[in-house]
């Protein structure tokens, strides 16, 4: 008989569709990272030694901040408060901290003792920023007495259990009438078991959504659980934007509530498929609520596309965990019956049914799970050396069963069920039930398993997601960096195109303030651009200090600044430093965000349309299965060719962020573009030529001709550019220059290859940067 069943299968390009689901469901792994509003930076910086006392300090984060629960507190080294208790958001910048200090502090270290509730999730972060006036900082301990300063953050493992729950519980109860309506189209009738299912789904939402926002507030406000029971609830509940969408979830977990209530006492057929309906879309919106507080929420421009991938995933999970659930509720109480027709009739009609519906939503957690990887974690460095990722793997591994299990009710027990549906015979009815025994165990363990998954999230959503997509506030800049054997901090103020002020401060190998620098000098450099570079002499304030003020950063964008030592009998040493000028204010460079295009989300709308294709085709394998396979083979194709237009243009943008993040490590300076112009000369111009445009006296010899660098380098992106001067270019004469040239050097070739574009394009008056090959008549 099994034998027979193997055959009526025609399993062959089954087998491709649940490869393709198998890989799916690994995108069940993302998602559901919950965001944090973590330090980007501070005014002073950590461990700054200032010469004065600063009037104030200001912090910057990488989340808006809820200002009832935000604060910062400075103290000294005797744990007494030196703040003049005025701490508060930034009225132009709700991801900043403000607190003046009182006025004249003495000479001695300092502590920043902050607090933060992210806007988006309501997590809570606290740290401490040390800082030195007039001596080098020792970090001191904050005040125990105060909230900011001491008691829990976000993370705790009663949180992580609280969020588990809560996700679990929306999940079987929304996904438990989404069920209902399936189970309704097979005529199979509803069980006191299933409803009391959905009502323990129910109280548990109810009962993990209260003490997750009461643990909210315990954290918020410094007391303990039972002592945030009241005003801190209300507070946290009113005052907070987390706290508002709480409101709004637990009114629409209400409503499903009471949906529920009525579903249970109506015994119309028309009047309960419209609760069923209107069940389905109230719990839509929850899910949605969910997703608008979720770290999808925060990720910039493209917050919109990750809120509703967030709810596509959600929405998903819902539909397949509620099944399950409600599967396992169900089958219990079928095989108590005993062999008959209508149980066969019944697990042949249900369970194919929701095997369809599963495969779609494992196809759209497949899709959007890949979709909040790369949003989230970027690249493959990213998922290996961080606790975020750890905590993905983790997730894999559970995933890894499941995929056996699935593939055990695909094989296995589905045909069976499908071939008993019409079963009369007593031995057929009996090998129906025998399969049912199976599937009671194998679903429960794919169950337990999911639950497992889901708990897996919970506890990611307590850690910060790899990647942060913070734009860091503007303001006053201070910046460190490693000056020969000295370290230097170079403070640009306010930072704005016009007058600004620079401080510098020059410590020795031991972080102390050393006096053996004489003089002190800054050369700006403008990167967008070439306006030439200006010179600012500073003026010794003694013991390491120099100041100075000019108004060179006349133009808002890229700049540079190369700080110049003097020391008698010793040699020279400088520092360089990049920062934005924009009109609010300084901030430091940071590498781009993945600069995914067009065409990444193309591919992505044809993958959809490839699994929406390929659904198809398993709808249609009952009518017409020759038919079925032509059309699930071209979701398969389609899926791959949209997936691998997605794909490229993600490695494409990969490798243009890490080439951006390798030009702030290779800025083109002064020296790097000479050393860039020596280079070329000895490597390339007998190809290109002198003037790189393609001229050389080799080039007539050379079939494809070199290329004219003028015209295509600023057509190129730098991560082609840097690949070609490393590997080669394909079909060509040009050689792989890797192993004889360094990192920096590749990265000086192509500094002055740009310093000789941006010469060509500026009048001709102006002489190329730092004197190049050839001079511009």
């Amino acid at each position: 008989m099994i034998a027979e069943l193997l055959r009526r299968r025609r399993s062959g390009w089954r087998l491709v569709g649940v490869c393709v689901l198998a890989m799916a469901i690994l995108g069940l792994t993302t998602g559901l990272a919950s965001a944090h509003a973590n330090l980007v930076r501070s005014d002073p910086p950590a461990n700054a030694s200032l010469a004065q006392s600063p009037a104030k300090v200001q912090l910057w984060f990488s989340e808006p901040l809820e200002p009832s629960f935000s604060q910062a507190v400075v103290y000294d080294t005797n744990q007494q408060r030196v703040d003049a208790g005025d701490s508060h958001v930034a009225p132009d910048d709700s991801a900043s901290l403000i607190v003046s200090l009182k006025p004249n502090l003495p000479k001695g270290t300092y502590a920043i003792a902050w607090m933060t509730q992210s806007k988006v999730d309501g997590h809570i972060v606290r740290g401490i920023v040390p800082f030195g006036v007039g001596v080098t900082s020792i970090a001191s301990t904050p005040g125990p007495e105060e909230g900011v300063a001491s008691g829990a953050v976000s993370g705790s493992p009663f949180e992580m259990v609280l969020r588990w729950l809560t996700l679990f519980a929306s999940a079987a109860m929304v996904g438990s009438f989404t069920f209902w309506i399936l189970q309704r189209m097979a005529r199979t009738p509803l069980t006191i078991a299933q409803q009391r299912a959905a009502a323990g789904a129910w109280l548990l939402f109810f009962i993990s959504n209260l003490l997750l926002l009461l643990n909210q507030a315990s954290i918020a406000v410094g007391v303990s659980l039972l002592g945030a029971i009241g005003g801190p609830f209300m507070q946290v509940a009113v005052q907070t934007q987390y706290g508002r969408y709480w409101i709004v979830r637990m009114v629409l977990g209400l409503t499903v509530g009471g949906l529920l209530i009525t579903y249970w006492r109506t015994a119309k057929v028309e009047a309960a498929r419209r609760i069923e309906r209107v069940a389905v879309l109230v719990g839509a919106a929850l899910l949605l609520s969910v997703s608008l507080t979720s770290h999808s929420a925060a990720i910039g421009p493209l917050t919109p596309l990750g809120i509703t991938v967030d709810w596509l995933h959600l929405a998903a999970m819902t539909v397949w965990t509620g099944g399950l659930l409600q599967i396992t509720v169900i089958v219990p109480s079928l095989l108590r019956r005993g062999p008959s027709a209508e149980v066969a009739q019944t697990f042949g009609g249900l369970i194919p049914r929701f095997a369809i519906i599963a495969g779609i939503s494992l196809a759209i957690l497949g899709l959007t799970g890949l979709i909040e990887a790369l949003i989230h974690i970027g690249t493959f460095d990213n998922l290996l050396n961080n606790g975020y990722g750890e905590a993905l793997l983790v997730k894999v591994l559970l995933i890894l069963p499941l995929l056996s299990l699935a593939a055990v009710n695909h094989f296995v027990i589905l045909p069976g069920f499908k071939h008993g549906q019409a079963a009369s015979s007593p031995t057929m009815l009996g090998y129906v039930r025998q399969l049912g025994e199976t599937f009671r165990w194998t679903v429960r363990l794919e169950l337990l398993f999911v639950v497992g998954v889901i708990a897996a999230a919970g506890v990611m959503t307590s850690l910060s997601p790899v990647q942060q997509f913070a734009t860091a506030g503007t303001g006053p800049l201070t910046q460190t960096g490693p000056a020969g054997d000295l370290s230097v901090s170079f403070g640009v103020n306010p930072g704005r195109p016009g007058p600004n002020t620079y401080e510098v401060e020059v410590r020795d190998a031991g972080g102390q303030l050393t006096s053996t620098v004489e003089q002190a000098s800054i050369r700006f450099t403008y990167l967008d651009q070439n306006l030439g570079v200006s010179e600012v002499a500073l003026t010794s304030q003694g013991n390491g200090r120099f100041t100075g003020q000019s108004s060179d950063l006349a133009v808002a964008g890229r700049w540079e600044a190369e700080i110049d030592l003097r020391r008698p009998g010793r040699d020279d040493v400088n520092a360089l430093f990049g920062f934005e000028v924009t009109p609010t204010g300084a901030r430091s460079l940071q590498a781009a965000p993945l600069p995914l295009t067009w065409q990444f989300y193309v591919g992505l709308v044809i993958v959809v349309l490839g699994v929406l294709s390929f659904a198809r085709g398993v709808w249609l394998r009952k009518r017409d299965l020759r038919r079925a396979a032509v059309v699930a083979v071209c979701g398969i194709f389609i899926t791959g060719l949209g997936g691998g237009f997605a794909g490229r243009d993600f490695q494409q943008a990969q490798a243009q962020q890490l080439a951006s993040a390798a030009a702030l490590a290779h800025p083109p300076t002064a020296q790097s573009i000479a050393d860039g112009a020596e280079i070329f000369r000895q490597n390339c111009a007998i190809c290109h030529g002198l003037d790189a445009r393609g001229d050389g006296p080799l080039a007539p010899t050379l079939n494809p001709p070199p290329a004219n660098l003028i015209v295509h380098v600023p057509l190129h992106p730098d991560s082609d550019l840097e690949n070609w001067i490393s590997n080669g270019f394909p079909d060509s004469a040009m050689p792989a220059f890797k192993d004889k040239l360094s990192d920096q050097q590749r990265w000086d070739v192509l500094n002055y290859l740009k310093s000789q574009v941006n010469a060509a394009k500026a009048p001709a008056t102006f002489a190329t940067p730092n004197g190049g090959l050839t001079q511009q008549k």
